[in-house]
């Protein structure tokens, strides 16, 4: 599915602009068949307000659209046809005409700049108000509409302006309502419904940004591959719904030792986590992995024979010709299945990088 938001940024300007664009023209044909004259004032105010939207819409501009909010060029586009279309409506109209025959434009133009342009609701009403009251001002300065054409013409205005509030607040609460939905499936997609915490399909993203933040900023990354011991007995003996209240537990206790900015703590299945630390002092990393080790202990000390952990360390100095994100995982989940193998409740440590670290075992 397709952003909303983005749609509407990037395309609400160019496409209000053609629209616009052919809608006056035909307008305009409609009038030269039907007998009117316009004079070189008309001509040259129309190429003034026209010429720099069919130049923005027919050369390869493209360079310069990136760099321009297309709201913002929408903007542009609605005021500058609508304060247009309110010159030459005032322009042609005498007393004996009551309204202006181009009033129905300016007027379609209002309902457009709500619902085709792409602007936000503000922005909308704004130009609306705008278009509407240059062009009511207009009527009264030049004194050339009766009491009665004016009031109507006001009525209309107010109107048409009010109802593209309410349409565009509309549309504005079902975008709200879309990104919302979308929000909350893209983070059920990315963490795990038990634990809250990230699962596998959002960890590669992760890493990678973590990975490039602990670049620009020199950084050590730790890898904390947890393995719990003893989780087969918990589920065997005291039931799964016990299982999976230790889960929610040890969770909790890996989002609170990850709770910096760039830290992350991942369930990487069944009894399996991951934790990601970005670091300025890479020799604290170990120091942390043993106080997290004796809080799994903590928590599980009470199903007897307790819980504990097999914890593999990777402490990575990232640089441009580091390894990629799931080969560095893959080595921290290595380390855990060799403190596994050596028995478990323990912690296996390794540094890569540039300064090549020595391996650490506790």
């Amino acid at each position: 599915m397709r952003d909303l938001d983005r749609l509407n940024d990037r395309q609400g300007g160019l496409s209000f602009a053609c629209g616009m664009l052919i809608f006056a023209g035909a307008i305009l044909v409609e009038r030269f068949v039907a007998g009117a004259r316009f004079d070189v004032v008309d001509a040259w105010l129309a190429l003034a307000v026209i010429g720099p939207q069919l130049v923005a819409l027919i050369l390869p501009l493209k360079r310069w659209l990136t760099r321009v909010r297309m709201r913002d060029f929408s903007a542009v586009v609605v005021l500058a046809n609508g304060l247009l279309l309110a010159v030459l409506s005032i322009r042609h109209t005498t007393p004996a005409d009551g309204l202006p025959y181009m009033v129905e434009m300016l007027l379609i133009q209002t309902v457009f700049a709500y619902i085709y342009s792409g602007l936000t609701l503000r922005a909308a009403l704004a130009c609306g108000s705008a278009m509407g009251g240059a062009y009511l001002l207009g009527l009264l300065l030049a004194d050339i509409a009766s009491s009665s054409a004016f009031v109507r013409t006001a009525l209309v205005v107010v109107a048409l302006n009010a109802v593209g509030c309410l349409g565009r607040f509309w549309t504005s609460r079902l975008i709200d309502y879309y990104r919302q939905a979308r929000a909350e499936l893209a983070y059920e997609a990315a963490h795990d419904p038990l634990t809250d915490l990230m699962n596998r399909r959002g960890l590669l993203a992760v890493m990678d940004q973590r990975m490039r933040h602990a670049i620009r900023e020199h950084l050590s990354v730790g890898l904390v591959y947890l393995d719990l011991d003893g989780f087969k007995h918990v589920n065997d003996n005291f039931g799964h719904a016990m299982g999976d209240q230790l889960l929610v537990d040890l969770g909790r206790a890996f989002k609170a030792a990850s709770r910096r900015p760039m830290d992350a703590a991942i369930r990487m299945g069944g009894d399996e986590f991951l934790l990601v630390w970005p670091v300025p002092d890479a020799r604290r990393l170990l120091n942390h992995a043993e106080e997290l080790l004796d809080e799994i202990r903590s928590i599980g000390e009470g199903l007897k024979p307790g819980v504990t952990a097999s914890i593999g360390l990777l402490v990575v100095h990232p640089g441009e010709d580091s390894p990629s994100a799931e080969a560095l995982i893959h080595r921290a989940e290595a380390l855990a299945m060799g403190a596994k193998r050596g028995g478990g409740n323990q912690i296996t440590a390794f540094g890569i990088g540039p300064q090549q670290k020595a391996a650490a075992s506790a």
